[in-house]
């Protein structure tokens, strides 16, 4: 690009850019309009931009399933950005189906006059994020609102324990919210009694998010030769190797030259799905328990990981394709996929295998359950 198309697209960023914050805020007012008598709110923090993960998937099922037990608890459930001052305008998340309206604490705290009650819902990455916001950047207006309920009260959104911050940041939460502070977890593997004692706060199960419609599922036979990546890097594992994540995949292609390899990224939900149902086998390198896993198995396929203490429990120990520690990974890879493409009995066998341990776990009827039982005070660990 010459200098005179960078200068000219500068301009029009420059130009385009405030136009389309105030139109955001213009239409928020808007839609916040059918809000404005409420006086009960459940503000859920997401993050600030368009964008699509595993965590953004759960925090919009959490959010529906509030919405859905408005009979118990009596609130609006309302989403916000994760800054007070938010950089990025946008109205909703649009990579996957989903009817959340995105809006800001400002419109929100300006346009609802009369709230008595707050229920902030705050994921363990935007915490430190939030004090600082709350110290420094809150109008005094909005403090008071904050500060004159009648009942207030938080709830982090742990969505990945090694994210948490330091015990001290829940300390400042709690000079903030005095006791009325919980914990809920996205997996079962942390959600225990040693968590709860060292932050000192309830500590309730809820699990990541999972696709509650049912997955397009193919057998071996209508499956392609595709072999998926997550698009975590190596060192998200916190496991020191030698290897990158290209040697694994050009180790796996020069073994299987007839099979696609493609690692997963700028897909809207629904070419994602389509993908992971196309596809025999899935490496997944970050958490390991994670949607990348789950869904391919969910889909018929069998998928490869890393044993991870922080998120898998014990019964996905001993199979076949989560490996020990990422050494093993690249020892025994090419061995077991060779062995599973080769067989398609031993392939729909092990498949059942790993969704029936998933299954176990992880059924919407468990974790509307597991919501419920969350906002009627039924925690895990008090």
């Amino acid at each position: 690009m010459n200098l005179l198309a960078k200068i000219i697209r500068k301009i029009k960023y420059l130009i385009k850019t405030p136009f389309e914050r105030a139109s955001v805020l213009n239409e928020r007012k808007k839609l916040i309009a059918k809000y404005k008598k409420a006086e009960k709110l459940i503000i859920m923090l997401v993050p600030d931009g368009d964008i699509i993960n595993g965590g953004v998937l759960s925090l919009v099922s959490i959010h529906k399933e509030f919405t859905r037990l408005k009979n118990i608890h009596g609130c609006e459930v309302l989403a916000t950005t994760n800054n007070y001052d938010c950089e990025t305008y946008f109205l909703n998340f649009t990579n996957f189906k989903n009817q959340m309206e995105v809006f800001d604490l400002k419109t929100i705290f300006d346009e609802v006059p009369n709230i008595k009650e707050l229920h902030f819902h705050l994921p363990e990455l935007f915490i430190d994020g939030f004090l600082n916001d709350f110290e420094n950047k809150w109008s005094l207006n909005h403090k008071e609102v904050f500060l004159n309920a009648d009942k207030v009260s938080m709830n982090i959104l742990n969505q990945n324990i090694v994210l948490m911050p330091e015990v001290s940041s829940i300390q400042k939460l709690k000079s903030i919210f005095g006791d009325d502070i919980t914990m809920t977890m996205a997996h079962k593997q942390y959600a225990n009694q040693e968590v709860k004692d060292k932050y000192d706060i309830p500590v309730h199960y809820l699990s990541s998010w999972f696709n509650p419609v049912p997955y397009d599922v193919k057998e071996f036979k209508n499956k392609k030769n595709l072999i998926l990546f997550s698009p975590d890097e190596l060192s998200r594992t916190n496991i020191q190797t030698k290897n990158s994540k290209q040697d694994l995949i050009n180790g796996i292609q020069k073994k299987f030259p007839d099979f696609e390899i493609k690692i997963i990224k700028k897909l809207k939900y629904d070419d994602y799905k389509a993908l992971v149902s196309d596809a025999k086998f899935m490496i997944t390198l970050g958490e390991g328990l994670d949607g990348y896993y789950t869904e391919n198995v969910m889909c018929g396929g069998v998928s490869f990981a890393v044993y991870n203490t922080d998120f898998f429990t014990p019964e996905y120990d001993n199979l076949q394709t989560v490996y020990k520690n990422i050494d093993q990974l690249f020892e025994r890879i090419n061995i077991d996929i060779q062995d599973f493409n080769t067989n398609p009995d031993a392939f729909k066998a092990y498949n059942a295998v790993q969704k029936e341990i998933i299954e176990r776990e992880y059924s919407y009827e468990k974790y509307q359950k597991r919501v419920e039982d969350f906002i009627l005070g039924n925690y895990d660990f008090k």
